[in-house]
């Protein structure tokens, strides 16, 4: 799995997060290990408005290739257009086809 893969599939989810689709989020979530009231309370309670990533970005994610089909990923999440301490736990993997994530934790670090 290349880098332009994590991105494509982290700036998909991401606009979804700025957007307030949690519910769409939770629906194309793999794993479902999160709910949406989760996933959306990750997202809220953190003070200021989610924002996209700069393309630098990706330099700050901790990626973890298990295979050629599957990594999981630890990626700080950008407020107001700043790098926060709030990170997105999750994986990608090739399913059926297509790439796939799942989040697996929203937490300050």
């Amino acid at each position: 799995m290349n880098d332009l893969v994590i991105r494509s599939v982290l700036k998909n989810v991401v606009s979804k997060l700025i957007d307030g689709n949690y519910q769409e989020v939770y629906e194309n979530d793999f794993e479902k290990r999160l709910n949406v009231e989760q996933i959306k309370e990750g997202i809220e309670d953190y003070p200021g408005r989610i924002s996209h990533f700069p393309d630098s970005a990706l330099d700050l994610m901790r990626v973890y290739r298990l295979s050629e089909t599957y990594c999981d990923i630890d990626f700080p999440l950008w407020y107001d257009n700043e790098r926060s301490d709030l990170s997105m736990v999750s994986n990608i993997r090739f399913v059926d086809d297509q790439y796939r994530y799942s989040i697996e934790d929203i937490l300050v670090q």
